[in-house]
């Protein structure tokens, strides 16, 4: 794509018959190269748009800082897909009141942390952007499930058509039935009628390698996106170039910076985004970190408080009020309501704890094998049975610090009370993570996005950050109003079952922006007198239909399409009638645009006419200081002859000659340091000139007859000891007072 215009080379139009019916070279006009796309961020997002932009035609490099692959935030993602959002917890947030709250009484356990680190934090103008954001957006409850649930319907579809094109994928599947637990402890409804579990890092890994191998996708990484190019033509706002910054093989403690053209860019950097755009766009994306805490095999206490999280309330038996006997039915809901309690939960429960911190715990299958490596996910294999072992995992809370904390025993035993304090708060049940088991210190490394990692005998606690929207709802969009940047982030806790379908929608959008380019080049043929047949037909409309399939929540059926034959508007209103069960909506904008927040985002260069009253306001002060200029002199003039006055106190003249005293506004002062600075340079010229005219014409002595005499009289040390007592006496001379 490029920037707008530029795929065409400026030819010159002929003017007579014979030049009018020769053969045009459409190859020397339209650039038919295949055009490159860079993606910063190497997570489930960043990899699931590289699969996408290849598909379309583009040469793709992923940029990564980090030196391995989901590594960042999709490594802590809740590993579930088609389950959406269980309640809009970030819209009804009141963080205004929570933060206050945090500040003052920290021990109520607000759902925004915001005391540690409060001078990083309020520093941070990341922070106003997305606070102000939230003042903006124009979403309500009901729109914020309605989009995110869409989302999540078209990573369900995603994912599952990738199984059924790449079969070894389905190892990082598991199969079992998911059940979600809303805070009632109810079951709650999911975005998709059949959501299932897969493994967050082995499932992007294999994604990596089938780019690689099939698409020729280019990994970058331990290369870190430094800053954007980003320029002006005309009206229209283009990314020209990024600088890319990498560890020098040579010397470990350095970076190699350099600069590469690309003609799309996506930023899919999570948490990183706020502050890669805040220099042009400043989306409203802020990094938020939370404890995500891995129990292995609990046993004891431990072990039936982390059951009773996931207890089933069974629904209320109504029955008459004449009825004095216990039915049959009652005590069968009782014994299977004890049941339910002494018994494990199943792989594959997800239960939020609390919606107001985001707060979750879920199960995982174990593996059989006996690494305990928590910073490599053990593979969820392709089984309905139980698993023997079972992990129970609970994550969440939200902190607006996110600075790098050390790995010692006391920060780990602050997080894992914080934990217990907002279980027992928030949710009403103890659970004992730290008081149950002495402390052990983990010295194994830390994962990457992680900033304390501690092994508490089956506990393990570590702490990461993700990226968070104003209102929830992902960012899918330009970035800002550059004309071939793209953004993909926002999704919090859901990356797994947000990203793919993020990744489908972005990929359509930016072949939508390749259509529109496509249609202006066919018209441009058209002035040259060339067939427009010799161009492939544009095919913007197909696209927009499946656009407004996706954001209804339904992929396109392509896998039915007869020998690659081109999607008709008819199809897709075929696939939404059988497919959509909310019904279908019309969008005339992107749901994920940043058009939402009110014009928060600037998405277009306008013309100002009328300065802004900030510019208006320094032009005001400079006029002001022309003014008192000469005030100014005259009044520091009189404090200097104030300060030369005999009985004036040494404190005052102190004060004077501190802060008022300027070398260059006393004449005599600037006239000593002319003179000094003449006598200095004198002197340099005089010494350092070649030859005989070193010693000076002031010797009474010609200076070739004193060479001479050197040359034939004194050793060369003796020479040398001679010319520097010269130098110093003239020296001596020159700053000696008349």
């Amino acid at each position: 794509m490029g920037q707008q215009g530029s795929r065409i080379a400026s030819v010159i139009v002929p003017t007579s018959t014979e030049e009018t019916q020769k053969p045009i070279d459409l190859s020397g006009r339209v650039s038919l190269a295949a055009p490159n796309a860079a993606v910063i961020g190497a997570g489930v997002a960043g990899v699931h748009v590289a699969y996408e932009l290849a598909k379309i035609g583009f040469k793709v490099t992923v940029f990564e800082r980090h030196n391995d692959i989901a590594t960042g935030e999709t490594q802590h993602s809740l590993p579930f897909v088609g389950v959406g959002l269980v309640e809009p917890a970030l819209t009804r947030a009141t963080l205004r009141s929570e933060i206050l709250r945090g500040m003052l009484f920290p021990a109520v356990c607000p759902d925004l942390i915001a005391r540690e680190h409060l001078f990083h934090t309020v520093t941070n103008p990341v922070v106003y952007r997305w606070m102000w954001g939230r003042f903006c957006s124009c979403f309500t409850d009901k729109e914020v499930m309605c989009y995110t649930n869409n989302l999540s319907r078209v990573s369900h579809s995603v994912m599952r058509d990738l199984v059924n094109k790449y079969p070894h994928l389905q190892e990082h599947v598991f199969a079992g039935p998911v059940t979600v637990l809303n805070e009632k402890k109810e079951v709650a409804a999911t975005a998709h009628g059949e959501p299932f579990m897969v493994d967050p890092v082995r499932w992007t890994r294999a994604m990596a390698d089938i780019c690689r191998s099939q698409f020729g996708v280019n990994f970058a990484l331990g290369e870190r996106l430094e800053s954007t190019n980003t320029y002006l033509k005309y009206d229209v706002e283009s990314m020209k170039s990024i600088r890319i910054s990498r560890r020098d093989p040579l010397n470990p403690d350095q970076r190699v910076f350099a600069s590469e053209i690309y003609d799309v860019v996506v930023v899919a950097a999570g948490s990183s985004v706020g502050t890669i755009t805040l220099p042009n766009s400043s989306l409203p994306i802020i990094g938020l970190s939370g404890l995500s805490t891995v129990v292995q095999q609990p046993t004891g206490a431990l072990k039936d408080a982390l059951w009773s999280l996931f207890q089933r309330r069974l629904p209320a038996h109504r029955s008459d009020a004449c009825d004095t006997v216990p039915s049959a039915t009652d005590s069968t809901m009782a014994a299977s309501a004890a049941a339910a309690a002494s018994s494990r939960p199943p792989p594959g429960t997800l239960a939020l704890l609390s919606s107001s911190c985001s707060l979750y715990a879920y199960t995982w299958p174990g593996a059989n094998s006996a690494n305990t490596d928590v910073s490599v996910v053990p593979s969820m294999l392709q089984c309905k049975g139980m698993q023997a072992t079972q992990h129970y995992v609970v994550q969440g809370l939200l902190s607006l610090d996110t600075t790098l904390k050390s790995r010692s025993g006391s920060i780990v035993k602050k997080q894992l009370e914080r934990l217990e304090s907002y279980l027992r708060i928030k949710c009403g049940t103890s659970v004992p993570f730290y008081s149950s088991t002495p402390a052990e210190t983990d010295d194994a490394p830390a994962r990457a996005g992680c900033s304390s990692s501690s092994r508490h005998n089956n506990v393990r606690v570590a702490e990461y950050v993700r990226a968070f929207t104003p209102d929830g709802v992902p960012l899918i969009d330009h970035n800002g109003g550059a004309f071939n940047c793209f953004v993909c982030c926002g999704f919090g806790d859901h990356a797994m079952d947000f990203a793919p379908g993020a990744a489908k929608v972005l990929g359509k959008l930016v072949e939508h922006q390749a259509q529109r380019l496509r249609e202006q080049d066919i018209e441009n043929v058209k002035t040259w007198g060339v067939l427009a047949s010799k161009l492939p037909p544009s095919r913007r409309e197909e696209v927009e239909c499946e656009l407004q399939a996706l954001f209804n929540g339904v992929v396109p059926r392509e896998g039915k399409r007869a020998r690659k034959a081109l999607l008709s508007p008819a199809s897709v209103a075929a696939d939404l009638a059988a497919e959509a069960d909310d019904g279908v909506l019309r969008f005339s904008m992107n749901p994920f645009s940043t058009n939402r927040f009110a014009g928060l985002v600037r998405k277009e260069v306008k013309n100002v006419t009328t300065p802004s009253w900030v510019v208006q306001f320094n032009a005001l002060e400079e006029r002001f200081q022309a003014h008192v200029e000469r005030y100014r002199l005259a009044f520091r003039h009189k404090l200097m002859n104030l300060a030369e006055r005999e009985n004036v106190p040494d404190a005052l003249r102190t004060v004077i000659f501190c802060y008022f005293f300027d070398e260059n506004d006393d004449l005599d002062a600037v006239s000593r340091k002319m003179e000094l600075r003449d006598g200095m340079r004198k002197l340099a010229e005089k010494y350092e000139a070649p030859g005989a005219a070193s010693y000076g014409k002031a010797n009474s002595e010609t200076s070739s007859d004193r060479a001479q005499d050197d040359r034939t009289t004194f050793l060369p040390a003796e020479r040398s000891k001679k010319k520097q007592a010269e130098l110093e006496r003239q020296a001596r001379e020159l700053f000696t007072k008349p």
